[in-house]
């Protein structure tokens, strides 16, 4: 059987959401933006340093997904609604980040809870490594952390990062950069509670 393989070029890395005022958040200058405090983060030492990082997410809901087919997991065409990131191993992480999202909405949970303890055989499925020895992208999971869910109000968000040595790392930035969009939209649709 021919593995199926990730097609990173033919994901969207243009994106936009438009808020019920009118406000327009461009997702990658939105990622683009955070690229500095990551990286002075990293020279803190909160998080580990990086040159690279992937980033993929899901359309941003105010709902559940309760109404998508059972297999859309497995279907990159149908949940990725953005992927960026910078530097030279961008594609690879990209990848990761997608297929590590391939497991969070299987399984229903993040992928941090998944690796804990003892339980990555139980949760992962047709695992993969970053790269074949072609330099391919073979899809499946990629067992490891930084695939999240963020609830703001009614506003669901679902990402994922990669690049750091450490799966908390992944899964810190994820929401960062998932949170502080959310916190954006909720002010943009009229959704923050007044102070």
């Amino acid at each position: 059987m021919q593995q199926r393989l990730l097609e990173i070029a033919d994901l969207p890395f243009e994106q936009s959401y438009t808020c019920k005022n009118g406000t327009i958040i461009d997702i990658r200058e939105h990622l683009e933006g955070l690229r500095t405090p990551i990286n002075v983060l990293g020279t803190t030492g909160n998080i580990g340093k990086v040159d690279s990082l992937g980033f993929a997410m899901a359309m941003p809901l105010n709902y559940m997904v309760n109404d998508a087919p059972d297999d859309y997991w497995d279907e990159p065409d149908s949940f990725v609604w953005f992927v960026g990131g910078w530097g030279f191993d961008t594609y690879m992480y990209i990848a990761n980040a997608v297929r590590k999202m391939r497991a969070m909405f299987r399984e229903g949970q993040a992928t941090l809870s998944m690796c804990l303890g003892r339980c990555r055989d139980t949760y992962f499925e047709d695992v993969v490594d970053q790269v074949d020895e072609f330099g391919n992208f073979v899809w499946g999971d990629y067992p490891w952390g930084g695939a999240v869910e963020v609830k703001m109000g009614n506003l669901l968000l679902h990402g994922a990062v990669s690049c750091f040595n450490d799966d908390v790392d992944d899964d810190v930035i994820a929401r960062l950069i998932l949170g502080l969009l959310a916190k954006q939209i909720l002010i943009g649709d009229g959704l923050k509670p007044e102070v």
